[in-house]
Protein backbone atom coordinates (compact mmCIF):
# COMPACT_ATOMS: atom_id res chain seq x y z
CA UNK A 1 0.00 0.00 0.00
CA UNK A 2 2.70 2.36 0.61
CA UNK A 3 4.66 1.85 -2.45
CA UNK A 4 1.53 2.93 -4.19
CA UNK A 5 1.02 6.06 -2.42
CA UNK A 6 4.63 6.33 -2.67
CA UNK A 7 3.98 5.68 -6.97
CA UNK A 8 1.36 8.02 -7.30
CA UNK A 9 3.17 10.85 -5.10
CA UNK A 10 5.82 10.46 -8.13
CA UNK A 11 3.92 10.70 -11.10
CA UNK A 12 1.78 13.47 -9.67
CA UNK A 13 5.32 15.81 -8.92
CA UNK A 14 5.87 14.27 -12.59
CA UNK A 15 3.05 15.96 -14.36
CA UNK A 16 3.65 18.89 -12.66
CA UNK A 17 7.32 19.05 -13.38
CA UNK A 18 6.63 18.45 -16.99
CA UNK A 19 3.00 20.98 -17.09
CA UNK A 20 6.16 23.48 -15.56
CA UNK A 21 8.58 22.83 -18.40
CA UNK A 22 6.03 23.21 -20.82
CA UNK A 23 5.07 26.74 -19.48
CA UNK A 24 8.63 27.69 -19.29
CA UNK A 25 9.70 26.69 -22.76
CA UNK A 26 6.41 28.62 -24.08
CA UNK A 27 7.40 32.19 -25.68
CA UNK A 28 5.91 34.34 -23.64
CA UNK A 29 3.60 36.55 -24.79
CA UNK A 30 4.91 40.48 -25.28
CA UNK A 31 2.92 43.87 -26.22
CA UNK A 32 3.93 45.11 -29.37
CA UNK A 33 1.27 47.77 -30.09
CA UNK A 34 -1.86 48.97 -28.84
CA UNK A 35 -4.01 51.71 -30.12
CA UNK A 36 -7.39 53.18 -28.86
CA UNK A 37 -10.14 54.38 -30.83
CA UNK A 38 -13.53 55.74 -30.15
CA UNK A 39 -15.06 52.05 -29.44
CA UNK A 40 -12.11 49.78 -28.82
CA UNK A 41 -8.89 48.74 -27.55
CA UNK A 42 -6.70 47.35 -30.10
CA UNK A 43 -3.55 45.24 -28.94
CA UNK A 44 -1.15 43.47 -31.03
CA UNK A 45 0.40 40.37 -29.07
CA UNK A 46 3.41 38.24 -30.46
CA UNK A 47 4.12 34.89 -28.63
CA UNK A 48 0.49 33.52 -28.74
CA UNK A 49 -0.76 31.78 -31.89
CA UNK A 50 -3.79 30.02 -31.60
CA UNK A 51 -5.43 30.86 -28.29
CA UNK A 52 -8.64 28.79 -26.75
CA UNK A 53 -9.51 31.49 -24.45
CA UNK A 54 -8.20 35.12 -23.74
CA UNK A 55 -9.38 36.98 -19.93
CA UNK A 56 -8.52 40.51 -19.45
CA UNK A 57 -9.08 41.72 -15.79
CA UNK A 58 -9.02 45.69 -14.87
CA UNK A 59 -8.12 45.82 -11.52
CA UNK A 60 -11.50 43.69 -10.21
CA UNK A 61 -13.62 44.62 -13.57
CA UNK A 62 -13.65 42.06 -15.92
CA UNK A 63 -13.38 42.47 -19.74
CA UNK A 64 -16.20 40.47 -21.12
CA UNK A 65 -15.92 41.27 -25.02
CA UNK A 66 -13.10 40.35 -26.17
CA UNK A 67 -12.35 38.98 -30.18
CA UNK A 68 -9.23 38.55 -31.69
CA UNK A 69 -7.94 36.85 -34.99
CA UNK A 70 -4.38 36.64 -36.41
CA UNK A 71 -2.90 38.81 -38.79
CA UNK A 72 -2.76 36.44 -41.70
CA UNK A 73 -6.12 34.85 -40.47
CA UNK A 74 -7.90 37.57 -41.98
CA UNK A 75 -5.27 38.96 -44.32
CA UNK A 76 -5.02 42.01 -42.35
CA UNK A 77 -3.04 44.78 -43.69
CA UNK A 78 0.61 45.71 -42.03
CA UNK A 79 2.76 48.92 -42.45
CA UNK A 80 6.33 49.02 -42.09
CA UNK A 81 8.71 52.07 -42.45
CA UNK A 82 12.11 51.26 -43.49
CA UNK A 83 15.02 54.00 -42.72
CA UNK A 84 18.01 53.74 -44.00
CA UNK A 85 20.57 55.78 -42.87
CA UNK A 86 22.26 57.28 -46.07
CA UNK A 87 25.39 58.62 -44.48
CA UNK A 88 29.23 58.06 -46.71
CA UNK A 89 29.98 55.98 -43.39
CA UNK A 90 27.04 53.31 -44.29
CA UNK A 91 26.99 53.67 -47.65
CA UNK A 92 31.10 52.99 -48.68
CA UNK A 93 30.82 49.70 -47.22
CA UNK A 94 27.30 48.17 -46.91
CA UNK A 95 25.53 49.45 -49.36
CA UNK A 96 25.05 46.35 -51.11
CA UNK A 97 24.38 44.37 -47.89
CA UNK A 98 21.64 47.12 -47.00
CA UNK A 99 19.95 46.65 -50.49
CA UNK A 100 20.00 42.77 -50.73
CA UNK A 101 18.49 42.44 -47.19
CA UNK A 102 15.67 44.93 -48.04
CA UNK A 103 15.17 43.47 -51.18
CA UNK A 104 14.81 40.26 -50.03
CA UNK A 105 12.02 41.33 -47.75
CA UNK A 106 10.15 42.79 -50.09
CA UNK A 107 10.68 39.50 -51.99
CA UNK A 108 8.82 37.19 -49.85
CA UNK A 109 6.49 39.40 -48.06
CA UNK A 110 2.38 38.97 -48.75
CA UNK A 111 0.18 41.44 -50.54
CA UNK A 112 -1.35 42.95 -47.25
CA UNK A 113 2.27 44.33 -46.73
CA UNK A 114 3.30 47.27 -47.11
CA UNK A 115 6.37 49.30 -47.10
CA UNK A 116 7.29 53.13 -47.23
CA UNK A 117 11.38 53.73 -47.86
CA UNK A 118 12.40 56.56 -46.42
CA UNK A 119 16.58 57.98 -45.68
CA UNK A 120 17.49 59.58 -42.68
CA UNK A 121 20.41 61.94 -41.82
CA UNK A 122 19.99 65.49 -40.23
CA UNK A 123 16.15 65.12 -41.81
CA UNK A 124 14.36 62.87 -43.19
CA UNK A 125 12.81 62.18 -46.31
CA UNK A 126 10.38 59.86 -47.61
CA UNK A 127 11.05 58.06 -50.72
CA UNK A 128 7.37 56.63 -51.05
CA UNK A 129 4.32 56.29 -50.09
CA UNK A 130 3.16 53.02 -48.27
CA UNK A 131 2.57 50.26 -50.30
CA UNK A 132 3.28 46.72 -51.70
CA UNK A 133 4.42 46.98 -55.59
CA UNK A 134 7.71 45.22 -56.00
CA UNK A 135 8.84 47.78 -58.70
CA UNK A 136 8.37 50.89 -56.78
CA UNK A 137 9.91 49.86 -53.69
CA UNK A 138 13.12 48.24 -55.79
CA UNK A 139 13.47 51.24 -57.52
CA UNK A 140 13.57 53.50 -54.67
CA UNK A 141 16.22 51.35 -52.57
CA UNK A 142 18.67 51.44 -55.51
CA UNK A 143 18.09 55.26 -56.50
CA UNK A 144 19.55 56.08 -53.03
CA UNK A 145 22.52 58.36 -53.03
CA UNK A 146 24.34 57.82 -50.01
CA UNK A 147 26.28 61.63 -48.91
CA UNK A 148 28.26 63.25 -46.63
CA UNK A 149 25.55 64.15 -43.61
CA UNK A 150 25.56 63.10 -40.01
CA UNK A 151 23.25 60.96 -38.37
CA UNK A 152 20.16 61.82 -35.96
CA UNK A 153 18.97 58.23 -35.23
CA UNK A 154 16.66 59.42 -32.38
CA UNK A 155 15.41 62.23 -34.04
CA UNK A 156 13.95 60.07 -36.82
CA UNK A 157 12.44 57.21 -34.65
CA UNK A 158 10.92 60.12 -33.07
CA UNK A 159 9.79 62.22 -35.78
CA UNK A 160 8.33 59.00 -37.51
CA UNK A 161 6.31 58.00 -33.84
CA UNK A 162 4.97 61.62 -33.94
CA UNK A 163 3.80 60.96 -37.75
CA UNK A 164 1.66 58.17 -36.87
CA UNK A 165 0.40 59.36 -33.04
CA UNK A 166 -0.92 62.02 -34.85
CA UNK A 167 -3.07 60.29 -37.79
CA UNK A 168 -6.59 59.62 -37.27
CA UNK A 169 -6.45 56.15 -38.65
CA UNK A 170 -7.91 52.66 -38.37
CA UNK A 171 -5.69 50.42 -36.34
CA UNK A 172 -3.13 48.74 -38.27
CA UNK A 173 -0.38 46.82 -37.20
CA UNK A 174 2.94 48.88 -37.65
CA UNK A 175 6.85 48.73 -37.07
CA UNK A 176 10.12 50.33 -37.94
CA UNK A 177 13.34 48.33 -39.22
CA UNK A 178 16.26 50.61 -39.30
CA UNK A 179 19.10 49.95 -41.08
CA UNK A 180 22.76 52.23 -40.08
CA UNK A 181 26.23 51.56 -38.74
CA UNK A 182 24.67 53.40 -35.61
CA UNK A 183 26.71 56.42 -35.63
CA UNK A 184 25.18 59.06 -34.23
CA UNK A 185 25.42 62.80 -33.96
CA UNK A 186 24.39 64.11 -30.72
CA UNK A 187 20.94 65.60 -30.76
CA UNK A 188 19.51 68.85 -29.06
CA UNK A 189 16.22 67.56 -29.58
CA UNK A 190 15.90 64.27 -27.65
CA UNK A 191 17.64 62.36 -25.73
CA UNK A 192 17.68 58.34 -25.84
CA UNK A 193 16.20 58.58 -22.63
CA UNK A 194 13.46 59.98 -23.93
CA UNK A 195 12.82 57.75 -26.79
CA UNK A 196 12.97 55.10 -24.68
CA UNK A 197 10.36 56.18 -22.38
CA UNK A 198 8.00 57.49 -25.32
CA UNK A 199 8.21 53.88 -26.72
CA UNK A 200 7.46 52.01 -23.30
CA UNK A 201 3.72 54.70 -23.15
CA UNK A 202 3.35 54.34 -26.99
CA UNK A 203 4.90 50.40 -27.84
CA UNK A 204 5.79 50.02 -31.97
CA UNK A 205 8.21 47.46 -32.07
CA UNK A 206 11.52 48.89 -33.84
CA UNK A 207 13.83 46.03 -35.44
CA UNK A 208 17.46 47.19 -35.99
CA UNK A 209 19.67 45.68 -38.56
CA UNK A 210 23.23 47.03 -37.24
CA UNK A 211 26.31 47.63 -39.71
CA UNK A 212 29.06 46.52 -38.00
CA UNK A 213 32.08 48.75 -38.34
CA UNK A 214 33.80 46.98 -35.65
CA UNK A 215 32.68 48.48 -32.40
CA UNK A 216 29.85 46.73 -30.73
CA UNK A 217 29.52 50.18 -28.72
CA UNK A 218 28.00 51.62 -31.42
CA UNK A 219 25.01 49.42 -32.02
CA UNK A 220 24.05 49.63 -28.46
CA UNK A 221 21.82 52.04 -28.82
CA UNK A 222 20.12 50.12 -31.86
CA UNK A 223 20.25 47.05 -29.45
CA UNK A 224 18.02 48.87 -26.49
CA UNK A 225 15.36 49.99 -29.06
CA UNK A 226 14.78 46.81 -30.26
CA UNK A 227 14.81 45.14 -27.01
CA UNK A 228 12.08 47.31 -24.43
CA UNK A 229 9.97 47.21 -28.23
CA UNK A 230 9.81 43.24 -28.19
CA UNK A 231 11.66 43.04 -31.50
CA UNK A 232 15.01 41.76 -32.95
CA UNK A 233 17.78 43.37 -33.46
CA UNK A 234 20.17 41.78 -36.66
CA UNK A 235 24.07 42.54 -36.97
CA UNK A 236 25.59 42.26 -40.88
CA UNK A 237 29.25 42.89 -41.77
CA UNK A 238 31.45 42.71 -44.87
CA UNK A 239 30.94 38.96 -45.31
CA UNK A 240 27.27 38.91 -44.58
CA UNK A 241 26.31 36.89 -47.90
CA UNK A 242 23.11 36.83 -49.63
CA UNK A 243 21.40 33.91 -48.02
CA UNK A 244 21.86 35.37 -44.35
CA UNK A 245 20.27 38.68 -45.76
CA UNK A 246 17.17 36.21 -46.64
CA UNK A 247 17.24 34.72 -43.15
CA UNK A 248 16.71 38.10 -41.91
CA UNK A 249 13.98 38.50 -43.96
CA UNK A 250 12.27 35.92 -43.62
CA UNK A 251 12.28 36.65 -39.48
CA UNK A 252 11.20 40.02 -39.95
CA UNK A 253 8.35 38.63 -41.90
CA UNK A 254 7.34 36.72 -38.71
CA UNK A 255 5.73 39.34 -37.45
CA UNK A 256 2.64 37.71 -39.85
CA UNK A 257 1.44 35.60 -36.99
CA UNK A 258 0.89 38.38 -34.53
CA UNK A 259 -2.35 38.61 -32.55
CA UNK A 260 -4.80 41.33 -33.05
CA UNK A 261 -6.97 41.66 -30.26
CA UNK A 262 -9.99 43.65 -29.63
CA UNK A 263 -11.58 44.78 -26.15
CA UNK A 264 -14.47 46.28 -25.91
CA UNK A 265 -14.89 47.93 -22.28
CA UNK A 266 -17.99 48.84 -20.36
CA UNK A 267 -19.85 52.09 -21.59
CA UNK A 268 -19.20 53.63 -17.76
CA UNK A 269 -15.45 52.75 -18.08
CA UNK A 270 -14.92 54.69 -21.28
CA UNK A 271 -13.17 58.38 -19.66
CA UNK A 272 -10.31 58.28 -21.78
CA UNK A 273 -7.95 57.69 -18.63
CA UNK A 274 -4.36 55.24 -18.70
CA UNK A 275 -5.48 52.06 -16.96
CA UNK A 276 -3.45 48.81 -15.90
CA UNK A 277 -4.46 45.44 -16.70
CA UNK A 278 -3.88 41.92 -16.41
CA UNK A 279 -4.00 39.70 -19.84
CA UNK A 280 -4.31 36.07 -19.99
CA UNK A 281 -4.28 33.41 -22.46
CA UNK A 282 -5.19 29.91 -22.82
CA UNK A 283 -3.38 27.74 -25.44
CA UNK A 284 -2.48 24.29 -25.18
CA UNK A 285 -4.03 24.07 -21.37
CA UNK A 286 -1.25 26.27 -20.66
CA UNK A 287 -2.16 30.08 -18.87
CA UNK A 288 0.31 32.78 -19.94
CA UNK A 289 -0.11 36.07 -18.39
CA UNK A 290 0.74 39.49 -19.24
CA UNK A 291 0.45 43.27 -17.73
CA UNK A 292 -0.48 46.02 -19.55
CA UNK A 293 -1.49 49.42 -19.55
CA UNK A 294 -4.27 50.50 -21.77
CA UNK A 295 -5.81 53.94 -22.46
CA UNK A 296 -9.74 53.42 -22.55
CA UNK A 297 -11.61 54.87 -25.04
CA UNK A 298 -13.43 58.10 -24.54
CA UNK A 299 -17.36 58.66 -25.00
CA UNK A 300 -18.44 62.04 -24.19
CA UNK A 301 -21.72 62.53 -22.97
CA UNK A 302 -24.44 62.66 -25.53
CA UNK A 303 -27.63 64.82 -25.57
CA UNK A 304 -29.47 61.41 -24.76
CA UNK A 305 -27.18 60.46 -21.59
CA UNK A 306 -27.45 64.39 -20.13
CA UNK A 307 -29.91 64.87 -17.24
CA UNK A 308 -33.22 66.79 -18.82
CA UNK A 309 -33.87 69.99 -17.91
CA UNK A 310 -36.50 70.23 -15.37
CA UNK A 311 -39.77 72.75 -16.74
CA UNK A 312 -40.46 74.66 -13.67
CA UNK A 313 -44.47 74.08 -12.98
CA UNK A 314 -46.73 77.00 -13.34
CA UNK A 315 -49.32 76.55 -10.64
CA UNK A 316 -52.47 78.64 -11.77
CA UNK A 317 -54.67 80.13 -8.99
CA UNK A 318 -58.28 78.24 -7.98
CA UNK A 319 -61.37 81.15 -8.32
CA UNK A 320 -63.65 80.03 -6.07
CA UNK A 321 -66.91 81.96 -6.96
CA UNK A 322 -68.70 84.21 -4.73
CA UNK A 323 -71.92 82.72 -3.97
CA UNK A 324 -74.97 85.26 -4.53
CA UNK A 325 -76.50 86.56 -0.81
CA UNK A 326 -79.99 85.74 -0.32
Amino acid sequence: MRGIRYAAVVLICCLMMTESVTAAERELPRLMQNRTDDQAIHLFVKGVKEPEEITCRFGSQVCTEIGWHSLTETGEERETLVLIDNSLSTGRRYRQQIETTVLKLFEHASENEKFCIATFGETTEYQTEYTNLYKTLEDAVLAIEYRDRDTYLTDAVMEALDRWNGQEAPAVYRRIMILTDGQEAASLEHTHEELYLHLKENPCPVYTVGCNMGDPSQLSHMAVLSRITGATAYTIDRNTDEEQSEQIALSLLEDRDVLHITLVPETEWMDGSDSNAKMMFLEDGVVTGMDVCLRMPFQPETAADEKPVETPTVTTPTVTPVQPMT
